[in-house]
């Protein structure tokens, strides 16, 4: 049986937790697609940023969900768009509690100060 493929979506606040975030994903028996794994913190900066925000934006239509941890920043929020045009479930996940990571609904979802889905 295929897995599932997720896009890992989460507040550069977490950097540091992208290997636990990506540990999770992998006992939830999915597939993670971290992009912060694959790339860094926009390849810090060795390359324009646009160019890596057009990989990511890329790589979460290639991804059967997407999930979100953390607060919600203008990039995840943008991954979060991509994600709802094309019919791609979103699960959102609360940090607050690190190492304990729990699904939340989206209704719980805390966006950063400013952001704004819609």
């Amino acid at each position: 049986m295929k897995k599932k493929t997720v896009y890992i979506a989460m507040n550069s606040k977490y950097f540091k937790f992208r290997e636990w975030i990506t540990k999770f994903a992998f006992e939830q028996d999915v597939i993670p697609i971290n992009c912060l794994m694959v790339y860094g913190y926009y390849l810090y900066d060795m390359v324009p940023r646009e160019r890596i925000i057009e990989a990511y934006k890329t790589v979460v239509l290639k991804c059967d969900e997407i999930w979100i941890f953390g607060e919600i920043s203008d990039g995840i929020r943008e991954a979060m768009i991509i994600a709802k045009k094309s019919n791609i479930p979103r699960k959102f996940f609360d940090m607050t509690n690190y190492p304990t990571i729990v699904e939340i609904s989206e209704d719980q979802a805390v966006w950063e100060e400013g952001v704004k889905f819609g």
